[in-house]
């Protein structure tokens, strides 16, 4: 067995989202042991290239577990994030100059996959939580430590001074202070995880309002065996036989999965010229029992994932994709309106199209060729001011990558894992002027070229559900 410790150095606010939280999104104060396995992935994936997945999964395979500490207190702010040129998006970010972080790697493979690990973090550029938080490795704080592993048995009582996962304490109970017993957090272990699996994790802070001011340690009495890691900073313990990761039963071999849509087609008896925001307003209103036609949960909380139900104005008609659950919605709903009303406007149904059917979705032994019939919102702030200081190629590159995360994060939304490189290239971009709920964008109509099967009217991208981002098979119409 093999564990690394290195400090992480803060250059400025960082995010660390807390899934299920949305608009107003949450932070975490440290990371989770699915973000610093994803920081060690993404080093390592920068520094050997290959599939950024791929990396990801093996570090998930190969490694124990995963904790963290702060040496000093950490300041949290919420803030409006400014997008392109403006918006409403409400999130929190966290300051604290070091963040200490220790990842152990298993015998045999895991301890060569470390030693990787290790010499990546020395040199490659990182982010903490999403890809506006860069963050740096201090080069002398990587600290490898081969063999340091103790076992202690059940009952046995220890001392920690980092994350700790609940289930590794004895009835829950922790000998601090009366006052100061730590802080729960509902963390992440695995990084790839399609529907994020939230376990109680024990951090050695104080909370006073927003902000957070370190513990030095903490003892407890173990409930299980353990394996403790004593670093330079950190003393780390994790559970010594994990249950089997959620992503090693997923079966292997297969490049593709089947995915069952409905395509529900409205014909109108005129053409409809209200945006797709507002027929995913009229379903929302309508069936506002069903969360997956309008994405909320209740009346200020989001439904955080893919979106199964995508709503587009295609050539004047109104057309619904339903997707998996999606679609089994869409039957129960299709037929219970005459008419739909969008903004001051009432259009008749005069036609309902309904296309059932189960499409391919994953890596192809072939190069398709795509079309944007909607515009594609690729840009986020950060990467739209880097879009327009870049060159012409550059800019290329950037919209090349960031169309295949966007492949990426709708795979994981879908429960589809890419275990191959994806071979992607841009054709010919136009730029479109958009806007969402009341923000202006900047979206993108044209061709890319993948070795991905994506099944006709699947959005890729920003809003989505909105119907931005629509992609069909290139040759088999005009765009929108």
């Amino acid at each position: 067995m093999l564990a690394i410790e290195f400090r992480l150095k803060i250059s400025s606010m960082y995010s660390i989202r807390v899934p299920y939280s949305y608009q107003c999104a949450r932070t975490y104060p440290l990371p989770a042991p699915s973000t610093i396995k994803g920081l060690c992935a993404n080093a390592l994936w920068r520094k050997e290239g290959g599939n950024p997945v791929v990396c990801l999964e093996n570090i998930q395979k190969e490694t124990i577990g995963a904790t963290a500490r702060a040496e000093y207190p950490i300041l949290v702010s919420s803030c409006t994030v400014a997008m392109v040129p403006k918006n409403a998006l409400l999130r929190q970010f966290a300051f604290t100059p070091y963040i200490d972080c220790l990842i152990a790697f298993k015998d045999g493979d895991g301890e060569e996959l470390g030693k990787r690990v290790a010499e990546a973090l020395k040199v490659s550029p990182v982010y903490l939580g999403d890809s506006e938080s860069l963050v740096s490795v201090m080069q002398e704080s990587v600290n490898v430590m081969p063999k340091q592993f103790k076992r202690v048995n059940k009952g046995e009582q220890v001392t920690v001074n980092s994350t700790v996962k609940f289930t590794v304490i004895n009835n829950g109970r922790v000998h601090t202070s009366p006052d100061r017993k730590g802080v729960v957090l509902y963390m992440q272990e695995e990084p790839i995880e399609t529907n994020a699996v939230l376990e109680r994790y024990l951090a050695p802070l104080e909370q006073e309002g927003d902000n957070y001011y370190p513990l030095h340690s903490f003892d407890f009495e173990t409930a299980m065996e353990c394996l403790i890691v004593r670093g330079q900073k950190l003393i780390g313990i994790f559970p010594e036989n994990e249950p089997v990761s959620q992503i090693e039963k997923h079966k292997r071999g297969k490049k593709e999965k089947h995915l069952k849509t409905l395509r529900l087609t409205l014909k109108s008896d005129r053409p409809v010229e209200e945006s797709a925001a507002k027929l995913r307003g009229f379903f929302a209103t309508r069936f506002n029992e069903y969360a997956l036609l309008h994405q909320h949960i209740d009346a200020d909380k989001l439904l955080y994932k893919y979106p199964r139900i995508q709503y587009k104005i295609l050539g004047g008609t109104a057309l619904v994709l339903g997707i998996e659950e999606g679609a089994e919605v869409l039957k129960e709903v299709y037929d219970k309106y005459d008419e739909i009303q969008l903004g001051d406007s009432v259009y008749t149904i005069v036609e309902r199209g309904i296309a059932l059917k189960e499409e391919e979705f994953g890596i192809s032994s072939e190069i398709i060729s795509y079309e944007f019939i909607t515009p594609w919102i690729a840009l986020s702030q950060d990467n739209y001011q880097r879009y327009l200081e870049s060159k012409r190629e550059a800019r290329r590159e950037l919209l090349r990558k960031t169309l295949i995360g966007n492949i990426l994060s709708a795979s994981k939304g879908l429960d589809y894992v890419v275990l191959e490189e994806i071979k992607l290239e841009i054709g010919r971009l136009r730029l479109r002027k958009c806007e969402i709920k009341g923000t202006a964008f900047i979206g993108f109509l044209g061709e890319f070229m993948v070795n991905f099967v994506i099944p006709d009217f699947m959005g890729l991208g920003k809003s989505v559900s909105r119907g931005f981002g629509t992609v069909r098979r290139a040759g088999e119409g005009n765009s929108q």
